[in-house]
């Protein structure tokens, strides 16, 4: 299995000094766990937005003579992946957003990706008959805002993906209030060892295409801490984002 691990989750800035984000916390164990049960043939490629110019869509197929290519005619950083993204069996989306507007960097992404499109799927009736493929999407979100709401908008543009490319949704682990669930993690032994557990599940279930146990998100998108004490307990970080 080919795996692209899509990542949007740039510095934040506190008392003037740039600091990576923690969702290494979670992604870190993906990528470890992938690696564990990856045979020698697949591979992982890791591509990380934030250190991408990817600029707005044009628009190009709006023109009633626009012929589709498999590149873009934007200079950018777009055309270094469509081969990459066309080839993976699986799109890992790991990204942060603290708005009910998702990212404009990922937006632009996703409204980048038209190269990518089978004509033959995009035809309704190839559409109506058409089997599913083997190609899956997988979605990571975390937020340092409490509601898990934040991530309603992001979830619909992986639905929209997803059909766009036919491609399944595999899961979605939406997680909100992201201090708390670090600050637990890193305090209770108990709730990391199944975090821990979890996730290695999860990767074995996308490694070998089988269906994912529910029971696996359970712990990984439950509220860990209530609304009015997170607030109160993480203000400094709320007033940043």
């Amino acid at each position: 299995m080919k795996i692209s691990l899509i990542t949007y989750a740039p510095q934040i800035t506190i008392n003037g000094t740039k600091k990576n984000h923690s969702i290494k916390f979670i992604l870190d164990p993906f990528i470890k766990s992938f690696g564990k049960y990856n045979s020698n043939e697949n591979q992982i490629e890791l591509i990380n937005l934030d250190k991408m110019l990817i600029n707005e869509c044009l628009g190009c197929s709006n023109d009633l003579f626009f012929v589709p290519q498999e590149y873009c005619r934007q200079i950018d950083d777009m055309n270094s992946i469509y081969d990459i993204l066309r080839n993976s069996d699986l799109w890992f989306f790991a990204i942060e957003s603290n708005s009910q507007t998702p990212p404009k960097k990922l937006l632009n992404f996703l409204d980048r990706l038209e190269p990518l499109f089978d004509e033959n799927f995009i035809n309704y009736e190839n559409r109506k008959n058409s089997h599913k493929s083997n190609q899956s999407i997988f979605f990571l979100g975390i937020s340092s805002l409490w509601e898990s709401s934040v991530f309603d908008e992001l979830s619909f543009q992986m639905q929209s993906i997803a059909i766009l490319f036919n491609r399944e949704i595999k899961g979605q682990i939406l997680r909100p209030h992201y201090g708390a669930f670090i600050e637990e993690y890193n305090n209770n032994n108990e709730f990391q060892r199944t975090i821990l557990k979890n996730i290695d599940e999860i990767a074995q279930s996308l490694v070998n295409s089988k269906p994912i146990d529910e029971s696996s998100f359970h712990l990984l998108n439950s509220p860990v801490i209530d609304r009015d004490e997170y607030i109160k307990k993480f203000s400094e970080v709320l007033s940043i984002i």
